[in-house]
Order: structure tokens, then C-alpha cells, then sequence
């Protein structure tokens, strides 16, 4: 095999694509290097039958797979498996656990995946006060953590200030009130 710029980087990529794979594989799955670089998939039939029933599955799920790469293994194994751990696992955990050069690579390699890592990316509002969690991020805080948040706070700095300025206002509007009932 020619030994270029090319070829690095696509070994690059499998390896990433490898990490991803080691990732997600099931304990019953077995992955074999065969001489020529290709890739053998085997279920352990009774590994499989452990964790689940296998007389709800037909023979030819236990039947070795070939694969040319880690990639082609990920794309036709482990993806569907790999976007649902992206939406429902902790980000940061995962790229402890697989690398970050790594998921770089695959996210640029895969643009489904770059978009939901996206996707994924965008501020939650979880205390849902109608701002995303730059405000009292966790409900522990009181203290505003960017300045062009204020305004959405009108312009307090903390929650005590808020509610101090709510109950001024609020008096205000009494006596005015007040006011206009005496005359």
C-alpha cells in the first residue's frame, strides 16, 4: 500500500471510526481483523441469548458480516445506536470516553452527525424562565452572567434587586390608585 498524505488521513478516520465502534459495541458482539484489513462481525449466540430471547431473532442475525472498514462497520451497525446516545447521554462523557480529535473527525466526515451534535449544542432553557441557562443556570445562583442578558431581566443585576424593584413598582402602582380613589 502507497504510503501518502491520502492514506494517513483515511487511516485517521478509521481509527476514529474504530473508537466510535468500540464505543457502542454490545458485549455479545465480536470484531475480527482479518489479514487483508477487512473487518468480521460475530454475535455470540450465547452471550445473546444472556440479555434476550433468542428464539424472537432469525438465524441470519447471528451470520458473520464483513465490513471493508470501521466506517462502513458504524455506518450499517452502530449509527442509529450512536445519534440516540448523542441526544440522550451527557456530550462532555462521551468525548471523554471515545476523544475529542476523534469526534471531530467523524463529525466532519459525517454531516448527519455534525448536525445533530449541533442540534445538541444549543442552549437549553432548563429552569424555563424563557431564557436559555445563562440566567441562574441551575436555580442556585441569583447573579446575571452576561450583560446582554439584562434586559431580559430588566436590567437587574440579581434576583434580590428584581424582586426589590417588582414590589417598588408594585407599591407605586397602589398608591396611585389610592390617589385617583380620593379624588
Amino acid at each position: 500500500m502507497p504510503k501518502g498524505i491520502d492514506y494517513e488521513i483515511e487511516s485517521s478516520l478509521n481509527e476514529s471510526y474504530k473508537r466510535i465502534c468500540e464505543f457502542e459495541k454490545y458485549f455479545y458482539d465480536k470484531i475480527i481483523v482479518e489479514n487483508n484489513g477487512d473487518l468480521t462481525l460475530e454475535i455470540d449466540k450465547d452471550l445473546y441469548s444472556e440479555i434476550d430471547n433468542p428464539n424472537k431473532v432469525n438465524d441470519d442475525f447471528f451470520q458473520s458480516t464483513s465490513y471493508s472498514s470501521y466506517k462502513e462497520l458504524f455506518n450499517n451497525r452502530y449509527k442509529s445506536s450512536f445519534k440516540n446516545n448523542l441526544k440522550y447521554m451527557n456530550f462532555n462523557s462521551i468525548e471523554r470516553e471515545i476523544g475529542r480529535d476523534h469526534l471531530i473527525k467523524v463529525f466532519q466526515d459525517d454531516k448527519e452527525l455534525k448536525k445533530l451534535k449541533e442540534q445538541h449544542k444549543k442552549e437549553l432553557d432548563l429552569d424555563n424562565d424563557g431564557i436559555p441557562d445563562r440566567i441562574d443556570i441551575d436555580d442556585t445562583r441569583n447573579s446575571v452572567q452576561t450583560v446582554k442578558d439584562l434586559s431580559s431581566v430588566k436590567n437587574s443585576t440579581n434576583a434580590s434587586t428584581q424582586r426589590y424593584n417588582e414590589k417598588k413598582e408594585q407599591r407605586k402602582k397602589e398608591r396611585n390608585k389610592e390617589q385617583e380613589l380620593e379624588l
